[in-house]
């Protein structure tokens, strides 16, 4: 792992020959192999906090707090947007699909774009709850929220049916698309995979904790998440992978670039692979 800055990176995404990451305070930062990264700065002078970031299209594009959105080519030089002028709401993830951006945040609200720059006025998926995370494959994009009921899924990101959350589905933090099915991270060592984005089948890994996030990087899945470690006597950040999002391998102790433990999840960390 690097130590980049001194603040909390939310979201990564890689495109046109570079890694982007995205996090708290308005602040960006690139890199070019993944482990030298350059000075972390605001982009466009905000100071709000940005959630997801995604590369579509032939540019990035990040959501965040109060309803903002930032596009970029190179994610060097950026451009911000504000999906609705007078709104203090956020957004939380981001993909894309079917020639479509879609964002999905607070109190259920899913708003589109076609070019990252203009935006539909949002619409309520399930105004009771966030939304947290969003992927697009198989023809469809697939959403789901914190403590939420329902499990959208919609071809257009416009129009959207509600499915319900599977008995003993603990709604995750993070979701991908890849390899033919979608997976979504949960809490209490279990991933989930569904093939439709309807039906869930639940995968259990060999730690009780949370997987936070989990992306798919063309060859297999990467879950990241934190849990109690007998062997250290204290809680831990982990990482497990997955070819096929069912079978997951057993968790291994993520280490800082000196070897040390890392038992919290400090500010400025990005992790890449060990070669």
């Amino acid at each position: 792992m690097a130590v980049v800055g001194t603040n909390s990176w939310n979201a990564i995404a890689y495109g046109n020959g570079k890694y982007v990451a995205v996090g708290s305070s308005g602040y960006v930062t690139t890199s070019t192999d993944g482990i030298n990264w350059t000075t972390p700065k605001q982009i466009a002078g905000s100071s709000y906090t940005w959630n997801g970031i995604i590369y579509a299209n032939g540019k990035f594009v990040a959501c965040g707090q109060h309803s903002y959105i930032a596009v970029s080519t190179n994610g060097t030089n950026w451009t911000t947007y504000k999906v609705d002028s007078s709104a203090t709401y956020n957004w939380a993830d981001i993909a894309y699909g079917n020639s479509k951006f879609v964002v999905v945040g607070s109190s259920g609200r899913i708003s589109t774009s076609s070019n990252g720059t203009t935006w539909t006025t949002p619409n309520w998926f399930d105004s009771s709850h966030n939304l947290l995370s969003i992927a697009y494959g198989n023809g469809k994009f697939v959403t789901m929220g914190n403590g939420s009921t329902y499990i959208g899924v919609s071809t257009n990101g416009t129009t959207w049916s509600k499915y319900a959350v599977p008995s003993g589905m603990i709604i995750g933090y993070g979701m991908a698309f890849g390899n033919g099915k979608f997976v979504c991270s949960g809490s209490k060592g279990c991933i989930f995979a569904s093939n439709d984005g309807q039906t869930w089948t639940k995968f259990t890994t060999d730690v009780d904790g949370t997987w936070n996030d989990v992306i798919y990087n063309d060859e297999m899945f990467i879950a990241v998440g934190r849990s109690w470690n007998d062997s250290y006597s204290k809680y831990v950040n982990t990482i497990t992978t997955s070819i096929d999002g069912e079978t997951w391998t057993s968790a291994v102790v993520a280490k800082d670039e000196n070897g040390g433990i890392i038992t919290t999840v400090p500010s400025g960390i990005i992790a890449v692979p060990a070669k």
